[in-house]
């Protein structure tokens, strides 16, 4: 075997083909990977940008075995270990390759001709990478770039994550940023290259490869390293510097402290991976010199810093009472991003060249900077970068005043009062950050009321509610006709509103509120601890003008509590953040679904009216999947790409969307949450109670019987319902704008398939939480789960739909025969989950490994396994 260092560019160039063998697994690679692996990207374009000539980002190995020879004297590779590495990175430049297209048609071709194929070659032999089979069809067509690209699936739904992406990052006033990107991708992504002999045992090699120990951390490489440089004082630095910090901090805090301590030294660029190279590099002359009281002296300060370290990210710690609340603000946001400021400020009172009342200036500064950034939809991608740059400028000087001025600067996008004024009246808010973040904003908001006494935040258990609630009942309709605006419908009115932070608030009742009509939410409101759900009461109405009333208030309220930037010279107008999300949302959304202009204005918190403006007049990707509700083409549709004709619905049923009577199915329609989880925001849905609630009980047969006696409603779903729980199942009710029942499988992990809403006669298949749990985190068991499902007869739950929430009318179960399909879906899921059970009749291309391991470890599939 030989080894070499080489870049994606290299080990691709030239015709080669890298086939995944049968014995690896499926592409499994999820967010969990391609988030931080964007983010390095990330970091390496912004190096390129500042012509840092700094190391590349190690992506890791790639090992490779000759393979039976391929036509015109290319060369063919067994990828032994890595496909995952190289199935994303060719997603990846896919997308970028789309994205490109739109600017720079000549890049688009580069990329594709370059990097994905063998010009001279045909059919699979034209791909670069070969996926195993089970993947080959969907990877194909992101490569071929055909309709089916991002439909359902892993393959698909990388491909979709990096396209959402890549239209965020995307700068129209940066005409370099794109191929900053793809030089990042192909250049400066280390792989070190493993080539095994024509003789060597592959498969081996491959056990071998992923059997190995836990490797060595930064932080473990920077120990090494520092105590070989102590031959006769290392004993005693350990036991009296080292220790302690380790103890205080642990290993993954250590690493934390060598970065931050390199940021502190001005090295703003440094990543998190490369800690140890450059903590070395930086001590090179004292390890010349022999200098163990100098490398002593330089652990002692990192000791010093581990301390101030300890303090931000443990508070209680600090002893000065104004100091230790703005710390403890800042953790409940979980602002790591903060740290190399905190601890430059922290480390310049430490010296006494900074005050207490600094420190907290400094503190209240940057909770400003986060929250309006927040609250104003500014995306998060420079804030590292933003940050990381501050401890230099606030070396010296006035710290607080000199770190206002740097977040002031143009494109740190610390937004004024205007712009949040403008965004808390128009934004969806209920979506906007984490969902911790949220509570946080609406807590200050709260505290900002005059109390006769405190609330005990830590007691009082709170969530985001609706006032006007996301799904409107009758009542709420009829008291919204006199209410809404002459010339605005009650739908647009809703849709604008809904999610805007001037209709949320906190509260301890919101199943008990849900969308009752507002004269009764009043009463809640009135009895509430809390002084704003007070003011919300006094109000005889609850409409728009109401909401945006409320809106303006709240408005005044952020601007006193989070004071903003110096005043700056107006910007160059740059397009909106709800237009730019609009973008994100249609980047994400798979082949095979649309979606309405309805619910994209739901998304940004804008009109129907506005929506179809923007799409009509610029060029957007998937912009043909946006429908009317009803699933037809708007009449005035046209294309915004000059010269082009095609029919939309030619292009939607290429993709896979069925119309019917000349709309599309509407259960392949994303809904504003499915959207919304799409670009992998938090939505708040709530999760799988871990037990049931009695008077939910009573309330969802009530609802069921409501309509007929209690012997004769639903039997058929009565069936399915009580087959569930013969087979170990539970169902566990649970209330909220409807009461509702999950079918539940619990073995340490609340798991539901199905949840059922008997007010509205619906059910849903909860997929978007299946994906999160062993077996179903594999989509051929979700894809075999739906198709199981789809047995009813009349159900047509579709594939692009199982990363998400599909619907079904519970009159599918009432039909003849119906109650038989479901159960054998239902009982198969359950065979699969229960551990421990031999007699689950798994999917088509699952086997089992042994009678005696447990049915969790024993779904496996024939191309799995391994790798």
């Amino acid at each position: 075997m030989k080894a070499q260092e080489t870049t994606f560019e290299q080990l691709v160039s030239g015709a080669k083909q890298f086939r995944v063998p049968l014995y690896q697994r499926p592409y499994s690679w999820t967010p969990k990977e391609w988030a931080p692996l964007w983010r390095s990207i990330c970091e390496q374009a912004d190096a390129i940008a500042d012509n840092d000539q700094g190391p590349g980002h190690f992506l890791g190995s790639v090992v490779l075995a000759p393979a039976p020879g391929f036509s015109s004297g290319s060369q063919a590779w067994i990828v032994v270990d890595g496909q995952q590495r190289l199935t994303t990175m060719s997603l990846l430049l896919c997308a970028l390759r789309d994205r490109a297209r739109i600017q720079d048609a000549r890049h688009a071709q580069y990329i594709h001709e370059d990097f994905l194929i063998n010009r001279r070659e045909q059919g699979d032999g034209e791909l670069k990478v070969l996926p195993t089979q089970l993947d080959r069809a969907e990877f194909r067509a992101c490569v071929r770039g055909e309709p089916l690209a991002g439909g359902a699936g892993n393959i698909g739904e990388a491909y979709r994550f990096f396209q959402e992406k890549l239209e965020e990052y995307d700068d129209p006033e940066d005409p370099y940023d794109l191929n900053r990107i793809e030089k990042a991708i192909t250049r400066r992504l280390e792989i070190v290259e493993i080539s095994a002999g024509r003789d060597d045992n592959a498969h081996r090699i491959f056990e071998s490869l992923n059997n190995t120990g836990r490797s060595l951390d930064q932080a473990d490489l920077l120990r090494n390293y520092l105590f070989m440089l102590l031959p006769t004082r290392g004993d005693a630095v350990y036991e009296q510097l080292w220790l302690p910090m380790q103890e205080r901090l642990g290993s993954s805090g250590l690493e934390l402290l060598g970065w931050l301590d390199l940021v502190l030294r001005g090295q703003a660029s440094v990543r998190r991976d490369d800690v140890y190279r450059a903590q070395q590099s930086r001590l090179r002359a004292l390890e010349s010199n022999r200098d163990e009281a100098g490398i002593e002296k330089e652990i002692a300060e990192l000791a010093r810093r581990a301390a101030l370290l300890d303090v931000i990210q443990r508070p209680k710690q600090e002893h000065h009472p104004d100091v230790r609340a703005g710390l403890r603000r800042l953790a409940a946001w979980d602002a790591t991003t903060t740290y190399p400021v905190l601890l430059s400020a922290l480390d310049r009172r430490d010296q006494g060249t900074a005050s207490h009342e600094e420190v907290v200036e400094v503190i209240a500064i940057l909770e400003s900077f986060l929250v309006r950034r927040m609250v104003c939809g500014v995306a998060t991608n420079n804030l590292n970068r933003v940050l990381n740059g501050a401890p230099a400028e606030i070396a010296t000087g006035p710290i607080a005043d000199k770190l206002r001025a740097y977040l002031s600067k143009e494109r740190h996008y610390w937004a004024d009062d205007d712009t949040l004024r403008k965004a808390i009246r128009e934004r969806n808010f209920y979506w906007a950050g984490r969902g911790p973040q949220r509570q946080f904003v609406l807590r200050r908001l709260e505290e900002s009321f005059d109390h006769k006494e405190p609330v005990d935040w830590l007691r009082a258990k709170l969530t985001i509610e609706h006032v006007m609630p996301q799904t409107l009942s009758q009542t709420w309709r009829r008291d919204l006709e006199e209410l809404v605006p002459a010339g605005q419908s009650i739908k647009d009115a809703h849709t604008a509103l809904v999610h805007g932070l001037g209709n949320l608030t906190l509260s301890g009742y919101n199943g008990e509120l849900g969308n009752k009509p507002f004269a009764q939410k009043r009463t809640q409101l009135r009895d509430s601890g809390l002084a704003m759900n007070h003011r919300i009461a006094d109000s005889e109405a609850w409409g728009p003008a109401q909401i945006l009333a409320r809106a303006d208030d709240l408005a005044t309220r952020a601007i006193k509590l989070w004071p903003g930037p110096i005043a700056r010279p107006a910007e160059p107008p740059v397009e909106g953040p709800k237009w730019r999300m609009l973008r994100q949302a249609l980047a994400a959304l798979p082949a095979g679904t649309w979606t309405s202009y309805s619910h994209l204005a739901e998304l940004i918190g804008s009109s129907q009216v506005a929506v179809g403006r923007y799409l009509g007049s610029n060029a957007v990707r998937n912009g043909w999947r946006v429908l009317r509700a009803d699933g037809s083409i708007a009449a005035g549709f046209k294309w915004a790409e000059p010269g082009r004709k095609d029919d939309p619905r030619d292009v939607l049923t290429a993709e896979g969307v069925t119309f019917i009577d000349g709309k599309a199915d509407p259960k392949q329609q994303m809904w504003p949450i499915e959207l919304a989880d799409a670009l992998g925001m938090d939505t708040d849905v709530a999760p799988v109670p871990v037990a049931s609630d009695e008077d939910a009980e009573a309330a969802f047969w009530d609802a069921l019987t409501a309509d007929e006696p209690a012997d004769e409603a639903a039997p058929e779903l009565r069936k399915v319902l009580a087959t569930w729980q013969e087979h170990g199942g539970e169902l566990r009710y649970a209330t909220g704008d409807e009461v509702h029942v999950y079918l539940c499988w619990d073995a340490g992990r609340a798991v539901a398939p199905w949840v059922i809403y008997p007010g509205s006669y619906y059910g849903e298949v909860l997929f978007n939480q299946l994906k999160k749990w062993p077996p179903f985190d594999r989509p051929e068991l979700r894809e075999e789960f739906r198709q199981r499902c789809n047995k009813i007869d009349g159900m047509t739950m579709p594939a692009a739909k199982i990363d998400f929430v599909p619907w079904f009318s519970l009159d599918l179960i009432e039909e003849a025969g119906a109650a038989e399909a479901a159960c054998d879906a239902l009982t198969w899921f359950l065979h699969l989950v229960s551990e421990g059970n031999d007699d689950a009749q798994l999917p088509s291309g699952v086997v089992p490994r042994s009678r005696s391991e447990s049915s969790l470890m024993a779904v496996e599939t024939v191309h799995g396994g391994l790798g």
